[in-house]
């Protein structure tokens, strides 16, 4: 391995005893051996510690840091690209497992093709115990060298496909925000990478995600949230958010003509105001109860 490696590999966790060795594991083993693996431990109190430092002790490519204090889940996600020093980026989550051939069909698509910001495989659900559920179906590729055109297509095309945990160009991220605290903080961020450049799609099974009781319908990105610090408090209102960060972002973003923003501002409106409006009449309820009856997380 050179001594800057060419591939970082983040993984944030909190309290990931259960399934962290497999995690690991599964990184450790990869047949493209130049990387390294940051581990930040968001102050866990089972024996996460205890696993890391084991590992971080028996290979050199593994650094551990912990939090001393719980600073929220997309916060901790985003140190393990602070302290990231390669050319390409990873996060990787503790319940969830990669193909030992993930870096190995990845790399070589970022490094043909430098306009394309993020690269990545087929995914699998599997349950509790590591049993396929399915194998996802929907492609999300971005082809268009039209960013408007990629944020459109993006808006209508994401489903289960985790891109999020695809392999990134590292300059690509440092042109977004990251993760950013508030639920499904992480979307935007796929937003502003379908912006900033293409996106590749390779057919092979790369990427084994790990749906756990109660997360059909939530997301881990829900738990997260619920997990952060900074959004205890706050009412679940995703799909609104959604809709407003969106909205936020097709404002602000620089380089979109002046029609390029209206013309995704309706498209905005039209996925998350129209096509969900029942999801943000559940959550506006859901909301009012809260208030009513004084309950916060």
């Amino acid at each position: 391995m050179t001594t800057t490696p060419r591939v970082s590999i983040g993984l944030a966790v909190y309290n990931g005893e259960q399934y962290l060795r497999e995690s690991v594991d599964s990184l450790l083993a990869q047949d493209f051996e130049d990387f390294e693996l940051i581990i930040c431990d968001n102050a866990s109190d089972d024996s996460t510690s205890v696993i890391c430092k084991e590992y971080a002790d028996l290979d050199s490519r593994v650094r551990y840091e912990r939090n001393d204090t719980n600073i929220g889940a997309f916060r901790n996600l985003n140190k393990t690209f602070a302290l990231a020093r390669g050319e390409y980026f990873k996060w990787a989550a503790h319940d969830d497992w990669v193909s030992p051939h993930f870096l190995s069909k990845l790399v070589p698509v970022l490094d043909a093709e430098p306009q394309v910001a993020v690269a990545h495989g087929r995914s699998a659900l599997v349950d509790p115990d590591g049993s396929m559920i399915r194998v996802t179906t929907r492609k999300v590729e971005l082809t268009s060298p039209d960013p408007a055109k990629r944020l459109r297509h993006l808006l209508w095309t994401m489903g289960r496909e985790h891109a999020l945990y695809g392999l990134m160009r590292r300059t690509a991220l440092e042109e977004t925000h990251l993760n950013q605290s508030f639920q499904d903080g992480s979307r935007i961020l796929l937003a502003e990478l379908a912006l900033v450049g293409e996106w590749r799609h390779v057919p092979d099974l790369l990427f084994y995600y790990r749906v756990l009781p109660g997360a059909r319908k939530g997301a881990k990105g829900v738990k997260w949230s619920y997990d952060d610090p900074n959004m205890r408090g706050k009412l679940p209102m995703k799909t609104l958010g959604m809709l407003k960060h969106h909205l936020q972002l097709v404002r602000d973003w620089p380089g979109l003509s002046p029609t390029d923003r209206v013309a995704l501002a309706g498209d905005v409106v039209a996925r998350f105001g129209v096509k969900d409006f029942r999801r943000i009449a559940v959550e506006g309820l859901q909301a009012g109860r809260i208030v009513v009856t004084g309950w916060s997380r």
